[in-house]
């Protein structure tokens, strides 16, 4: 059984508004959100850690590592916890 039980991504951000990502876990666990490009290159992490069951929300601000702004394009919003891995697109518009 998955440790989540949703995980929603706004499949278009129009920057510098941002994506939302909605996740709910149901039992504590090490998460992992990270966002890659359309070539499957690491962009950011934005989460890796332990957290309680609930409902949660961070945003991603389109910026790469180091800060960067990243260009207009497809990328991948991917969830990772134990055995659970799932990836949604995004599209970023400057």
């Amino acid at each position: 059984m998955p440790d989540f039980f949703s995980f929603k991504v706004k499949p278009t951000i129009t920057l510098p508004n941002g994506v939302v990502i909605n996740y709910g876990i149901k039992r504590e666990a090490r998460v992992s959100l990270r966002i890659y490009d359309i070539a499957g290159k690491f962009v950011k992490e934005l989460l890796n850690s332990n957290i309680e069951p609930g409902n949660y929300t961070i945003s991603w601000d389109g910026s790469n590592q180091d800060g960067e702004k990243v260009s207009s394009g497809h990328y991948f919003v991917r969830i990772e916890s134990g055995k659970f891995t799932r990836a949604e697109k995004v599209m970023v518009i400057r």
